[in-house]
């Protein structure tokens, strides 16, 4: 009786083993990440006025408990990376229909929304293992 239950023991053992954990397999995709930092864009795009950053906090806290491994951490340092350039390139596209905005203020603005970008881990209270940039290297 003993061998049998330690039989069936080891089996159902086994059997845990090969089923994968469905919260260590499911990736951080970009749509999950911009999903959670949607209200942060807000934020950005009006260079901090007039837009609460409360909101992209509860995304920004959402993102780092969804962000279990350096896997996970380097997915969406490279969603973010790429949601800052799309940002940038949107102002500039916006800055060269108007013709009336000199080149070094439009620096001034893509450098502001950076700054922005850049402050909000810790605004929010939350600590990222990068920096949070349009230049930063994810894979590091």
């Amino acid at each position: 009786m003993a061998a049998h239950s330690l039989k069936l023991v080891c089996m159902v053992a086994m059997l845990c083993m090969l089923v994968p954990n469905p919260m260590a397999t499911a990736a951080l995709t970009c749509d999950k990440v911009n999903s959670q930092l949607e209200p942060c864009t807000g934020y950005i795009r009006s260079l901090g006025a007039g837009e609460s950053y409360g909101k992209c906090c509860d995304g920004v806290r959402n993102l780092k408990r969804m962000a279990l491994t350096p896997a996970d951490h380097q997915d969406a340092c490279k969603c973010i990376k790429n949601k800052l350039g799309d940002l940038g390139e949107r102002l500039r596209a916006w800055v060269q229909t108007q013709n009336r905005i000199p080149r070094d203020k439009l620096e001034g603005l893509a450098n502001k929304m950076e700054s922005l970008a850049k402050a909000l881990p810790g605004k929010c209270g939350v600590y990222v293992p990068y920096e949070i940039s349009a230049t930063t290297n994810c894979n590091e």
